[in-house]
C-alpha cells in the first residue's frame, strides 16, 4: 500500500481524484430494514464528515506528506447513506501471487464497526466478474464510525477469470451488493442467485462457465446442471439456458421432463415462468422443482439424466 501512496505524491488534485473507483455500498447489519433510497435521502444534507482511519500497524509507517493525500482523497469520496458500509477500490498492481488492490473501506454508520469473513469482486464493465475471492476482514481492525481506512486485497491468480487482459476501467465489489455478475461465455448469475447460493454452489458455476464449450450461432439449447431430491418427495434441478441466437429470448411457460439413464420419464411437469428473458449470445441459470405429484418414477438410474423440453 506504501507503494501506491507514493506514486501519488507529485500528481496533481484532478489526477489524484481520477484513481477513486465506483464505490460498493452495502448495508450493515444493524442498519435495520430502511432501503438505500430512504437512507440516501435522509442523508443528502446531513451526512457527518468522513475522516481518514488508519490501521495501527501502519500510523507510524504513513508520512504526513502521504498522510496528507489520503486525507484529501477521503475528502473526495461521496457521502455514504446512513447505516450502510463501501468498499471503494483506488489502484490495482500486478502482484507476484496475482494483483493487489489498494481500497478504501468505509464506515457510514455511528457506530464502530468489525467486518468478518467477506468475499470480494473484481468487476469490469457490463457486470463482467474478473476475480472473486473470500477475504479476513476483521484484519482491518475496528473501523470508527463515518471513517475510511485503506487496505490492500491480493487477488490469488487461481481466482481470474480471465488472464492477459488489460485492466482500465474496473470496480472492487461486495459480491452480496452485485445485481448480477457475469461470467466466462456470457454466463450471467443475477441478484437472486447470488444471494441464495451457497459459495460452493457460486464455485460450480465459476469452474462450469470456465469449461463451457461455444454456443453454436443461432442454436438455444438447455444444459442440465444439478439434481438433488429433497426430502418432501420433489425434485430440484438446476439447469442452464443458452442463447445463440441474435435475438432475445422470452419465454412464459416452459414443459419440462426429467429423464434417467435408461431413458425412461423420471417427472415431467409445466412451469410458469416471471419475467425471463435471455440475451443473445448470453447463458442463463434457472432452478425448477417438479412437486412429488409430477414424479412418475420411483428408483430411477441417475448416474446419467438430463431436462428435456416437451
Amino acid at each position: 500500500m506504501i507503494s501506491f501512496i507514493k506514486s501519488l505524491l507529485g500528481k496533481d488534485k484532478e489526477a489524484v481524484k481520477e484513481e477513486i473507483q465506483e464505490a460498493s455500498i452495502l448495508q450493515t447489519e444493524a442498519a435495520g430494514e430502511d432501503t438505500e433510497a430512504a437512507a440516501t435521502e435522509q442523508q443528502a444534507e446531513t451526512a457527518p464528515e468522513t475522516v481518514l482511519s488508519l490501521h495501527p500497524d501502519w500510523e507510524n509507517k504513513v508520512d504526513p506528506t502521504q498522510k496528507y493525500t489520503l486525507a484529501f482523497m477521503v475528502n473526495q469520496l461521496e457521502p455514504l447513506p446512513a447505516g450502510y458500509m463501501a468498499v471503494q477500490g483506488l489502484k490495482i498492481i500486478p502482484h507476484e501471487d496475482g494483483v493487489e488492490v489498494t481500497a478504501f473501506v468505509r464506515n457510514g454508520s455511528d457506530q464502530p464497526l468489525t467486518l468478518g469473513e467477506r468475499t470480494l469482486c473484481i468487476v469490469l464493465p457490463d457486470d463482467v466478474l474478473f476475480a472473486r475471492q473470500s477475504f479476513n476482514m476483521a484484519e482491518l481492525g475496528e473501523l470508527p464510525p463515518h471513517s475510511a481506512r485503506p487496505w490492500s486485497f491480493v487477488f490469488n491468480r487461481d481466482n481470474f477469470l480471465a488472464h492477459n487482459i488489460m485492466v482500465k476501467k474496473w470496480k472492487l465489489a461486495f459480491e452480496q451488493a452485485q445485481k448480477r455478475l457475469v461470467l466466462p461465455h456470457k454466463l450471467e448469475m443475477e441478484e437472486s442467485w447470488l444471494k441464495v447460493l451457497s459459495d460452493g454452489q457460486k464455485q460450480a458455476f465459476i469452474d462450469l462457465a470456465k469449461k463451457l464449450p461455444p454456443i453454436n450461432e443461432g442454436e438455444i439449447n438447455l444444459q442440465s446442471v444439478s439434481l438433488h431430491p429433497l426430502t418432501n418427495g420433489s425434485l430440484q434441478v438446476i439447469v442452464l439456458f443458452r442463447n445463440g441466437t441474435k435475438q432475445p429470448l422470452f419465454l412464459n411457460s416452459l414443459p419440462l421432463a426429467i429423464k434417467d439413464a435408461q431413458g425412461d420419464v423420471v417427472a415431467q411437469s409445466m412451469f410458469e415462468l416471471e419475467n425471463f428473458k435471455l440475451d443473445t449470445d448470453t447463458s442463463k441459470p434457472w432452478l425448477f422443482i417438479f412437486p412429488k405429484e409430477a414424479v412418475q418414477k420411483e428408483n430411477p438410474d441417475l448416474s446419467r439424466w438430463g431436462v428435456y423440453s416437451l
